[in-house]
């Protein structure tokens, strides 16, 4: 299956907050990989996914408590 990337904008920042994320983005078989670029000032979220499904990660994000919307090229 061919992997896709995933971009987000979310208000991911602190350390806790990147931990509580892992869990669940660890967790999910479709996620291949992910990483958070704090930095940034749209703390960007990129998933390299099997499934592309942003809506599914928005709906994940969005339930651990933070904002999360798709950026499009």
């Amino acid at each position: 299956m061919v992997s896709e990337i995933l971009i987000f904008k979310t208000n991911i920042h602190a350390e806790g907050d990147v931990r509580k994320v892992a869990q669940l983005l660890n967790s999910d078989l479709h996620v291949r990989k992910w990483n958070i670029d704090r930095d940034d000032i749209d703390r960007v979220l990129r998933i390299e996914s099997d499934d592309y499904n942003p809506e599914h990660i928005i709906h994940m994000i969005t339930r651990a408590g933070f904002r999360c919307e798709e950026l499009l090229d």
